[in-house]
């Protein structure tokens, strides 16, 4: 160890080299890394490298002819370091599966893998303390208890919420489910921010009493489930999206359905092809816990978020009102005032 150095990443021909090191790995750099680690030999050359993405630790690699040196632990030990330096005391780690025990010598606790890749968790709140807060919060809105009710769920993007969005929750209505949980998914790199999509969605569904909407946690669709480092970039787009989906399926399965007693959850049907093979996973891991529902129509066309994202861009706000639920028509009009600039 005496000849190699641990560098951080600040120059970007530092993070080019860091790129170009990973792919005869054939592993990615992913765009929203910000901050790195790369080790070196004597010559310069670089031999091991770890990544950042907020408190997501990604890109560990090793090159071949050092992987049996034990270079990961003093990479990874130089992170958590600086991590703990930044006052970040909970961390998320997706890595290929062959890493899993040394991840535990750290103390992370797996969440779900495949045989490919792993996620595992540091620190808190853990995802049990995090869906015991969520549990104890439903609990207390809808005075109920879920552990004795017939329990369903919808996880939408809602980017806007529509009237597709809406039928899916008229499904559970119509079935007499005790308790429906719409997860709204939690970021903000859609066209309507989190905070305006769980708003909209709040508002639709408010006549509706045995009805909750929350937010989705960091642990469905996230960049914690769907991050594309230790996917091989010789792999298809297809085989990547099917390990995200089958990460993604499993920790909704293990904790969310588990913790929450849900047995149903109701997905829409899907026309762009990543979509549809993200319910076909779905399908395969939740089994008869999953319920496919056809999309409801205007005329003979599938009602779309994408679709109304289109008619506000364009101005077409009676196309968007025909598209989203009237009893919230007067808050999408709220909403959409900061759009106008957008005609």
């Amino acid at each position: 160890m005496s000849d190699y150095i641990i560098k951080e990443a600040i120059l970007n021909e530092e993070k080019e080299k860091i790129r170009n090191f990973l792919s005869t790995l054939n592993l990615q750099y992913e765009n929203d890394i910000n901050y790195s680690l790369y080790m070196v030999d004597s010559y310069g050359n670089i031999i091991a490298t770890i990544s950042l993405s907020d408190y997501i630790i990604k890109c560990l690699a090793v090159s071949n002819e050092h992987e049996d040196e034990n270079l990961e632990s003093e990479l990874i030990n130089k992170l958590i370091e600086k991590l703990k330096n930044d006052n970040k005391f909970y961390y998320l780690v997706f890595s290929l599966i062959k890493y899993e025990s040394l991840f535990k010598n750290f103390g992370f606790k797996k969440i779900a893998s495949t045989d490919k890749t792993i996620i595992l968790e540091y620190g808190s709140p853990s995802i049990d303390v995090v869906l015991d807060r969520l549990k104890n919060k439903i609990e207390t809105t809808l005075d109920c208890k879920l552990d004795s009710s017939r329990v369903c769920s919808i996880v939408i993007n809602a980017d806007p919420f529509t009237n597709g969005h809406l039928s899916l929750v008229e499904e559970g209505i119509v079935r007499r489910y005790d308790c429906i949980l719409v997860f709204v998914v939690s970021d903000n790199k859609g066209f309507f921010n989190e905070k305006e999509r769980l708003s909209l969605a709040y508002v639709s569904l408010l006549p509706y009493d045995n009805v909750i909407v929350v937010p989705s946690t960091r642990y469905i669709i996230s960049e914690m489930t769907f991050p594309n480092c230790y996917l091989d970039n010789n792999k298809s787009l297809y085989d990547k999206n099917e390990e995200w989906a089958k990460l993604d399926a499993l920790i909704f399965r293990d904790y969310f359905m588990e913790k929450l007693n849900i047995s149903k959850r109701f997905l829409g049907s899907e026309i762009d092809h990543y979509m549809v093979q993200y319910n076909n996973v779905l399908k395969e891991v939740l089994g008869d816990k999953v319920e496919i529902i056809d999309r409801i129509k205007l005329g003979d066309k599938p009602i779309r978020a994408k679709d109304v994202r289109e008619h506000i861009i364009n101005g077409n706000m009676e196309e968007v009102q025909r598209l989203v639920p009237r009893g919230s028509w007067m808050f999408y009009k709220q909403i959409l005032e900061r759009y106008k600039h957008l005609n």
